[in-house]
Parts: C-alpha cells; structure tokens; sequence
C-alpha cells in the first residue's frame, strides 16, 4: 500500500454543553485536529488525532500534532510502499521520537485502510459486537442542574456513569450518587490528578459504597500516591495520564488487584501500542477500561473498534454523539441502546459515513501534502 496524499484538517465543532473538570470550565466548541488519507489505489480515509488545543491534560498539543505530521512524520511516510501497519509505525519510531498522539492518528489510519472491506473491529480481533457506554458528567456545583443531568442520561439507557470530581466535591457528590442512582448503575469519578498526597488520609474517609471506579487521583507523575490510595479504599484505582506505554504496566500494576488501566489507543500511539498494553495487563490480570476522548463521531468509531478486544473488561466511557455534539460529523450519529450500550460498527473500515459537507462548514483550517 502507497500513501500518495495527506490532507490535514482542523475543524471548530460546538459541544452540546460546557463540560467542566477540576481543572476549570471546558469549551463552547471542540477544536478537533483530523486527517484524511488517501493511496495510490484510490481508497480514502478519514482519522482523528485525540489532542487538545492547550497542555493541560497531555504535552501533546493540536498545534504541535499538526506539526508535526506535517513536517516530520507524512514527509517520511508519503510515496513509501508499506507492507504493513506496523511497517508504518517502524518508519515514524525510526526518526521522532514521542509525538504519540500524532503518530496514533496516522497508525490508526493506516489500520482502517488495511482493514480494506474487513471491519476495523475483525482486523484487530474484536471478540464483542458491544460495548458498556458511558455517561460522562462533568463538574455541576448546583444540586438540582446535577440531578437533571443524572435523571437525563439513566432515562437514555446509561447504565454506567463517569463523574468529574474537584477536591472538597466528596461528600455532596458521593451524597447525591446514593440519593439517585439505582444500585444496578455502574459509577466512577474522575479528578484528572486534582488531589495532593496529604488528600489520602481525607479520600479513604469518603463514602465508596455506589463507587466502583476512581481514575487519576493524583499527578500523573505520582505512582506511589496511588497504590497506597488503592489499599485504602474498596474502588478501583483506574490509571489514565500516569499510562503512557506498555513498558510501564509491570510497574503500575505491582500485583495490586485494586489498580486498574484506562486505555486510550490514540493517545498510547495508535492500536499497537494499545495492544501491547492490554496484552501486558491480561497477562498480570490488570482489568482495563476503553477510555474516551471526547472525540468527534470519527475518533469515536476508531475507540469502538478497539473496544471490543479481550481484556477490555470495566466497559468503556465512550457515549452517544448527541452526549457531546447537537450535530456530529457523521451522516448516521453514534447512538446508545435502550439497555446501556454502544453497538461496535461492524462495516468496512471504520464502519461510518462522514458527513463531509458539514465536516467543510466546520474546517478553519487544512493543508495538503503529496508524495514526491
């Protein structure tokens, strides 16, 4: 297979609502940085690169991503004759290092337009047709918007739900959970590395009860902080920006039952260094969650196709497209079930049809590159 062309396009597409975290108010509108290939064959295809316009959660920037799939990593790839997906990545390992988001949106490309008329699902080794979704909340100080925010995703089918949490938030929180979440509902809380390690002592306090899962407490630096956190409370301690590749889950796991991972194939690199990481957690007996990235309905059906691999066993966080966007790039938006789950496209490629007449109105800015 020949890549003859590259199209890189950043688009501006508007949340159906501001989602705030610890780290402040999110966004009226998602900036989102995607790619579209295309071979000498004449198949195409679109992916998406998972970072964020600012630093904040990842170094790994669009601006930065942008740039460097521009002048390093499609440079090196365009024209060449890959024989493989992994061929692919050898060339991107052999002259930059890190870059994984950049990489990630290329790779993944590439395993969709291997995948040819096979679904990306059955290329990588899917074993599920669905996946758990997940309902994603973000920081409501008001009791009652937070409420109406519960009482609208359990009446869409959300069987398990993903609460940001801020430092001082615990007990109203964990309070509200009880008072409205029926016991069958699976829960977690996400601080995005909010607490300090003087915070354990207050965190093994709190009421754990209705929660199952608690992901990122601390710095994504701060290893030690989690494991004693994690012979604390009765919660999964679910590691996401602490991950950053596969070499690493020995280390994190250290055999503790109660440490968890949050895999994100766009952020670890693409498919396989997700895989590795998952291959490493089966053996060691770590469970792991398919982790989201607030992507448009394209990075969305990328993460679905991962998401039905053995080993991913806590479910996913991934929802609907009408969770986060009134209108999604796609001509047939991802939808929930009645009963709680996301039905993993089983079509060629990626599975969905890009609405490429809206993805035109949402473009701020593009750039084409061609092999030589």
């Amino acid at each position: 297979m020949i890549i003859s062309k590259a199209k890189i396009i950043q688009i501006q597409i508007p949340y159906q609502s501001v989602l705030s975290t610890s780290r402040g108010p999110g966004s009226l509108f998602k900036h989102a940085l995607l790619l579209y290939l295309t071979t000498s064959e004449g198949r195409s295809i679109y992916s998406e690169c998972v970072a964020f316009p600012d630093p904040l959660y990842w170094p790994e920037t669009i601006q930065m991503a942008h740039y460097s799939l521009s002048k390093w990593l499609l440079p090196r790839l365009l024209g060449v004759s890959l024989d493989s997906v992994s061929h692919a990545s050898s060339i991107m390992d052999a002259h930059v290092r890190g870059h994984e988001m950049a990489k990630g949106c290329i790779e993944m490309g590439v395993s969709a337009l291997w995948a040819a008329d096979q679904s990306l699902a059955q290329f990588l080794g899917s074993t599920q047709s669905q996946v758990e979704a997940g309902y994603v909340i973000g920081h409501i100080p008001d009791d009652q918007e937070l409420v109406s925010t519960i009482q609208l995703g359990l009446s869409q089918g959300y069987c398990s739900f993903k609460f940001k949490l801020c430092p001082g938030d615990e007990d109203r929180l964990s309070r509200l959970i009880t008072e409205t979440i029926p016991e069958y509902v699976r829960v977690s809380l996400d601080a995005n590395g909010a607490y300090q390690p003087n915070d354990i002592g207050d965190l093994s306090q709190v009421n754990w009860d209705r929660i199952s899962q608690f992901e990122q407490p601390f710095s994504w630096q701060d290893l030690s902080s989690h494991q004693v956190l994690a012979r604390q409370i009765p919660a999964t301690i679910l590691l996401d920006e602490s991950l950053r590749a596969w070499q690493q889950v020995p280390l994190l796991s250290t055999g503790n039952p109660l440490l968890g991972l949050s895999i994100k194939p766009g952020r670890l690199g693409g498919y396989g260094p997700a895989k590795m990481v998952l291959d490493q957690a089966k053996k060691l007996g770590v469970s792991c969650r398919l982790g989201g990235m607030m992507e448009t309905g394209i990075g969305r059906a990328y993460a679905l196709a991962f998401s039905g691999l053995d080993g991913i066993d806590l479910g996913s966080d991934l929802s609907a497209s009408a969770r986060y966007f009134e209108r999604d790039v796609l001509q047939d938006p991802i939808q929930v079930t009645d009963d709680g789950y996301l039905n993993i496209p089983d079509q060629g490629g990626i599975g969905v049809k890009v609405d490429e007449d809206y993805l035109a109105f949402l473009e701020v800015e593009s750039e084409e590159l061609y092999a030589e």
